[in-house]
């Protein structure tokens, strides 16, 4: 696995200036930063890979990462590797979706559970069909935008991804969806087993403002019999998954669909005095270096901007 490799200076990795950190473990920190260039906000994941024992489990599970292409998956815009550490420069996102639930509170309608349930499981699908397992997904992990749109951040737990081998562990990430819709329809950040018993559904405990339709779609996705569990085409053919209508558009998957790359912003980037053929092998390649960064931050721009003329 090749990532740039840059000299780091002071407050300052490549084309971004390091601004405050906001999470912190043993191996790894995560800081707000800024391009210079586009004085974008984004995040920095930091990880020592200098005596790591995961360094190589980090590396294998960035290079599964860098080829998911998902409106739903928080962005990757660039990796940038030095003797002792990577950067990891993600889209910023500040609000999760537990948190989400929490301020919302008695806010928070079915409808609007529905519409961020509904890209959650658009998402995970897409995974299953590249052959992702994320087996530690949890609200935590789980972001909102400025435009509330549902993005899963793989780099706050990297070494929980693993290729699928099984049906089981289709019927886990059913399962993990299904506690997923029954917090956020309860409104809590987590359960125990006085809330939720996988073993005996009908001892599940609801507010009283659920509707049965939603009952129902949960108790057929956490169901302890696995063949008895609802699949994927089960859930988006359900009644309350269809309260609103379903936005459902399909991922790129990797060998197997083209990336599709805007002209427009490759003009706008070559007016910035880049390279237009430099920058669009960069994206085709899927090398997450200095150039695609500028592409995927310039887009990203530009469809925020016609998000709010809309």
């Amino acid at each position: 696995l090749e990532f740039r490799r840059v000299l780091f200076r002071s407050r300052e990795i490549g084309n971004y200036i390091l601004e405050q950190t906001i999470y912190k473990n043993s191996f790894s920190k995560t800081k707000i930063g800024k391009h210079k260039i586009l004085k974008e906000k984004v995040l920095i994941k930091i990880i020592n890979i200098k005596d790591n024992i995961y360094t190589s489990k980090i590396k294998q599970n960035i290079e599964i990462i860098r080829h998911l292409h998902h409106k739903n998956i928080l962005q990757l815009y660039e990796i940038i590797e030095t003797t002792n550490k990577l950067y990891i420069i993600t889209h910023y996102c500040d609000i999760t979706l537990s948190k989400y639930i929490i301020n919302q509170k008695n806010n928070f309608n079915q409808s609007d559970i529905c519409k961020l349930f509904q890209q959650i499981i658009n998402c995970i699908e897409y995974l299953y069909l590249s052959n992702i397992y994320y087996y530690n997904i949890k609200l935590e992990n789980i972001f909102l935008d400025d435009n509330n749109r549902i993005k899963i951040d793989f780099f706050s737990d990297i070494l929980n991804i693993n290729n699928i081998s099984d049906n089981n562990n289709l019927y886990n990430i059913i399962k993990n969806c299904g506690l997923f819709l029954y917090e956020m329809l309860g409104g809590k950040m987590s359960f125990n087993e006085n809330d939720i018993n996988i073993n005996n559904i009908n001892n599940i405990l609801y507010p009283e403002n659920v509707s049965k339709d939603a009952i129902n779609l949960v108790e057929n996705m956490i169901h302890i019999n696995n063949k008895k569990n609802f699949g994927f085409n089960d859930i988006k053919s359900h009644s309350w998954f269809n309260l609103i209508e379903p936005k459902m558009r399909p991922g790129i998957i990797y060998n197997t669909n083209k990336i599709p790359v805007d002209e427009n912003i490759l003009d706008k980037i070559e007016q910035m005095g880049y390279d237009k053929k430099s920058c669009k092998k960069s994206i085709f390649e899927d090398k997450y270096d200095s150039l695609m960064a500028i592409d995927l931050l310039v887009l990203n721009k530009y469809i925020n901007i016609f998000i709010l003329i809309l």
